[in-house]
């Protein structure tokens, strides 16, 4: 006997960009990030990435794990409470290394910081569809 089962197709939503407005990147300095680790929680947070982009919110969390890896989330009201992640650990060097996620589940686009030269880091505009898997639970 052979049976057939029919279902209807998941129909996906086209998420809206939060970030159209923004610049496709933004320069950021060893010092600026470096400075964000010096907040506690509860703590308002300014990185100025250009003069009219500015990421300002509250630093909601501070892990430190196993004394190697710090991490930050900081809750950014003005982009409908995306958080940005920020982590940095020490390199054999013993230099800092950061990385940086700019993420709301919402939306479509988001950043993520890249190293660009030494002390030079740069948030770069992402399409967190395209670069994240699709979790439908």
């Amino acid at each position: 006997t052979l049976l057939a089962y029919s279902s209807p197709a998941q129909t996906l939503q086209k998420k809206s960009s939060l970030f159209s407005a923004c610049p496709a990147s933004a320069d950021c300095s060893v010092q600026q990030l470096n400075s964000l680790f010096n907040a506690v929680n509860g703590q308002t947070i300014q990185l100025a990435l250009t003069e009219k982009f500015i990421l300002k919110g509250t630093l909601k969390n501070k892990i430190n794990k196993y004394g190697k890896i710090e991490t930050l989330f900081i809750q950014l009201p003005s982009f409908g409470n995306t958080l940005l992640s920020v982590s940095r650990r020490m390199d054999e060097q013993k230099k800092y290394v950061y990385s940086a996620h700019l993420l709301n589940k919402n939306f479509a686009d988001g950043y993520q910081l890249k190293r660009h030269k030494n002390d030079v880091y740069r948030f770069e505009k992402i399409e967190t569809e395209k670069l994240l898997p699709l979790c439908n639970q």
